[in-house]
């Protein structure tokens, strides 16, 4: 692990989604050296409002925008989305 892990808090529009987790983030240095970014994420269930899910995934694609090029990112998690 790279430094300590992160936790990103979704910033949410017009309310809604104050009881969603938020984005953790973990920084790993693969064997070869590569860089790696993990997220594990568990998105607003399918009772919340759809524009809930698509503002978690817009904030989990800045967060890979902002990674250093050439890194790799897997997410995982719930994204509640079935």
């Amino acid at each position: 692990i790279l430094g300590a892990p992160r936790l990103h808090r979704i910033p949410f529009k017009n309310g809604g989604g104050e009881r969603s987790r938020g984005i953790l983030e973990v920084r790993l240095r693969a064997p070869d050296g590569s860089a790696i970014a993990a997220f594990g994420a568990h998105f607003p269930s399918q009772a919340a409002p759809a524009s809930l899910r698509r503002q978690a995934f817009e904030s989990l694609n800045e967060l890979q925008r902002g990674l250093p090029d050439g890194a790799l990112a897997i997410a995982g998690g719930d994204f509640n989305v079935t």
